[in-house]
């Protein structure tokens, strides 16, 4: 009683259903309110039952639809109906001819939101749809006849002055045009009023499982719900992206929020390990960060952890080969490159080396090698390094005598006389060296 009561003192008609075991045809409520403009009330098998719209051009405002009922209670679904319209769309013939078998398309999308395409061909026979002949107006006004015998349905047309004005029906909630050659005609679409327009709070019933349902499949340029240039869609069943000014930037779903550009951040809905990351990155998911166990978090690469950090201690975890290299303000002080031989330490001397902070050179063959040439990895200047022959320290004193970026030269002397001399076959120099 109440929802009739408020129906009526808004003036909206409405089918109200028979009692049960009785006829289907139901009667007829009317409020008060005047149908505003030509044409305005919209009609059915039961007579006037309401106003779809305000002028003769769009359906406007609310369009209530409720079921009828039927004999022993049995009813079908009823949806309630909100159209916003759309102004007035015209086809303007530009020149007739240029129109030669061109085409307009028109897609009509009901009230139901069912869309039906119809392609109108140009004949200049006079075919099955429209020919451009003798003048601008003449084109249009059989165009617009064409429009008004039927095809596509749910339109209607009037020509005047090379323009063809179209109407929608009560049962349209809206149209598209598109054209062929732009030099023949010019299409203009109306433009298309608010769906539903809320002033106040929008409230669902507190029944449960009450929902909003929006389209699947959406894009980033036209977002199931926007608020401005920016929105959220349906890319697919399983998944929301967010958009931002028509691009899609960030993805949502059972799994994961990631932002769709490769190397932006990443998160992971799942319990985290040593080699699996919850932040990580769009294209590297198994490099970042991930609570690994209680109160502790670790660093991940490549899914591999590499640094673990407790409370009480953060340890790294090494494998079993790795590189590092010591720099300060930018200049190297120590690396994990390898030096090699050049030159001299007499015949097929040999190093051994894990880095440049310690390694060692044992003297070839020979007997005559006073002097030798180590490569070391690139400084910003040169290289301080110590050496001492550990085979024979009593009687040889090796002295570093030159230095560059890249390399180091050597000298061996004697301690009794100071004089250079020849190192002893197989001697072990070891070397401490630092970039500077």
């Amino acid at each position: 009683m109440l929802c009739s009561l408020l129906l009526a003192v808004l003036g909206v008609h409405y089918i109200q259903p028979p009692s049960a075991s009785t006829s289907s045809v139901g009667y007829e409520a009317t409020g008060v309110g005047v149908c505003a403009g030509v044409d305005s009330a919209l009609f059915d098998s039961n007579g006037a039952v309401g106003c779809e719209k305000r002028t003769n051009i769009a359906p406007q405002g609310l369009l209530l639809r409720p079921q009828p009922g039927f004999p022993n209670n049995t009813t079908t679904a009823a949806n309630l109906i909100l159209a916003g319209g759309q102004d007035n769309s015209t086809i303007t013939i530009d020149d007739y001819t240029l129109c030669e078998d061109d085409t307009v398309t028109i897609t009509v999308i009901n009230s139901n939101g069912t869309s039906t395409a119809t392609v109108l061909t140009e004949s200049e026979l006079g075919g099955a749809d429209w020919n451009a002949v003798t003048s601008n107006n003449q084109t249009a006004t059989n165009l617009a006849a064409q429009l008004n015998d039927g095809t596509p349905d749910g339109v209607t047309a009037t020509a005047s002055s090379a323009v063809v004005s179209i109407v929608i029906d009560e049962d349209t909630a809206s149209l598209v045009l598109a054209e062929f050659d732009g030099t023949c005609t010019t299409v203009a679409v109306g433009t298309r009023g608010d769906a539903i327009v809320v002033q106040g709070d929008l409230l669902l019933n507190t029944v449960a499982n009450q929902k909003l349902v929006f389209a699947v499949d959406n894009d980033a340029v036209t977002p199931s719900l926007s608020f401005g240039s920016i929105g959220l869609y349906a890319s697919t069943s399983a998944a929301i992206r967010f958009s931002f000014a028509g691009s899609a930037e960030y993805q949502a779903d059972a799994t994961s929020f990631a932002s769709l550009t490769t190397g932006e951040p990443a998160l992971l809905f799942a319990a985290g390990s040593t080699t699996v990351p919850t932040i990580s990155f769009t294209g590297d998911t198994d490099t970042g960060m991930s609570r690994s166990a209680a109160n502790q978090i670790s660093i991940i690469a490549g899914a591999a952890e590499a640094i673990r950090t407790t409370a009480t201690a953060t340890t790294l975890q090494l494998a079993t080969t790795f590189s590092v290299s010591l720099s300060t303000d930018g200049s190297l002080v120590s690396s994990s490159t390898n030096p090699t031989i050049f030159s001299g330490f007499g015949t097929s001397p040999t190093i051994a080396a894990t880095g440049t902070p310690a390694f060692t050179v044992t003297v070839g063959t020979g007997g005559t090698a006073q002097t030798g040439v180590v490569t070391m990895p690139a400084s910003t200047t040169g290289w301080a390094c110590g050496v001492v022959d550990t085979t024979t320290p009593a009687s040889f004193e090796t002295e570093v005598i030159s230095s560059t970026a890249t390399s180091i030269s050597l000298q061996n002397y004697s301690r009794t006389t100071g004089l250079a001399i020849a190192w002893t076959a197989s001697d072990v120099l070891v070397f401490r060296c630092t970039g500077y």
